[in-house]
């Protein structure tokens, strides 16, 4: 059993994998504005931890230059808010130099851990051994640990298993995996193999946070925390905490809400976050990526909105105006 001393090699909780901001015009440029209110927006509400440019942030659509800049105002609005708050920067590509550079920008500009995807351009030649190679290179040389990132979907389906990923985890610079393939067999096998703090492991989204937890994951990293991000900490804490009924519960409610998230792709997610978190302009995706339609728009209303009571539930308001759980 796990010493109540030991440390996880990755802190706990719920990390929202942060939308990255543009200005709703023919450029769309970087909005640096609304990416620090986001973060603020996040850091009031609870979150364990931010990741920046991973999936839900778009990261394939930036320039290594956009890339720094956005995890530079993250950091800076984190900074500013004098918040503890774990920042998780996504770091892939698909050579081992450019990953490792990646790296090394993450770590200047103030990221602390690196998730990074395996190669799978050539996804026929990304076998385990090119992959076990690929992330031990990069775990030599990296200056911040590195978080094994699993997304099959995104891969070509290039995927690894829990074997291969047990091997990887005992590179003293491999602290963690994101299961965004969804594998609660994976997780589980991992975690009776690894304690956190010698391995940590978390799911890729909330709509399983609980079996994670009682399999011994430290959390998610949720898209779902962009729009109910009190609701996904609130539900972590009341496993934490032993109201299992009450996680039971409003598990479901995350569940349901997560579907609308999950099935829309990322002009869906963009759309969520505008309405649920109540921003006052478009939050529209990249091109070519485009505004979901209408009746998706109102299907995704539809689907969340229960948990959007819940989580306007979670507010009050402090002495000074600041919301908190």
């Amino acid at each position: 059993m796990e010493s109540a001393t030991q440390e996880p090699t990755v802190p706990k909780g719920i990390y929202c994998p942060t939308i990255t901001f543009f200005t709703n015009d023919s450029s769309q440029d970087l909005d640096l504005e609304a990416q620090a209110k986001h973060t603020k927006y996040l850091i009031e509400a609870g979150v364990h931890g931010i990741t920046v440019l991973g999936t839900t942030g778009e990261a394939p659509m930036l320039s290594r230059k956009e890339r720094n800049a956005v995890t530079k105002a993250v950091v800076s609005a984190k900074n500013q808010m004098n918040a503890g708050t774990t920042i998780v920067v996504g770091c892939s590509a698909q050579s081992v130099r450019e990953t490792i550079e990646m790296c090394q920008e993450a770590k200047a500009n103030g990221g602390q851990y690196a998730l990074v995807l395996p190669p799978s351009y050539w996804a026929a030649a990304s076998t385990p051994t090119v992959i076990e190679n690929f992330y031990r290179l990069v775990a030599d040389q990296s200056p911040i640990p590195i978080i094994i990132y699993s997304f099959p979907a995104v891969t070509q389906g290039v995927s690894m298993n829990s074997d291969l990923i047990s091997v990887l985890a005992k590179h003293p610079n491999i602290v963690g995996v994101k299961l965004t393939c969804g594998n609660v067999g994976s997780l589980t096998r991992l975690t009776n193999t690894f304690t956190a703090s010698q391995f940590a492991v978390f799911g890729g989204s909330s709509d399983w946070l609980v079996p994670g937890l009682i399999a011994g994951s430290c959390g998610a990293v949720t898209g779902l925390a962009n729009t109910h991000p009190r609701s996904c900490v609130k539900l972590f804490d009341l496993f934490q905490n032993g109201s299992y009924q009450d996680a039971r519960r409003l598990q479901g409610m995350i569940s349901s809400a997560e579907w609308g998230m999950g099935n829309t792709g990322m002009n869906g997610t963009k759309y969520a976050t505008e309405w649920f978190g109540g921003h006052k302009a478009k939050v529209l995706p990249r091109a070519p990526l485009m505004e979901c339609s209408e009746n998706v728009k109102v299907w995704i209303r539809d689907v969340m909105k229960d948990l959007a009571v819940y989580e306007s539930q979670l507010f009050v308001e402090r002495s000074d105006g600041r919301m908190v759980i």
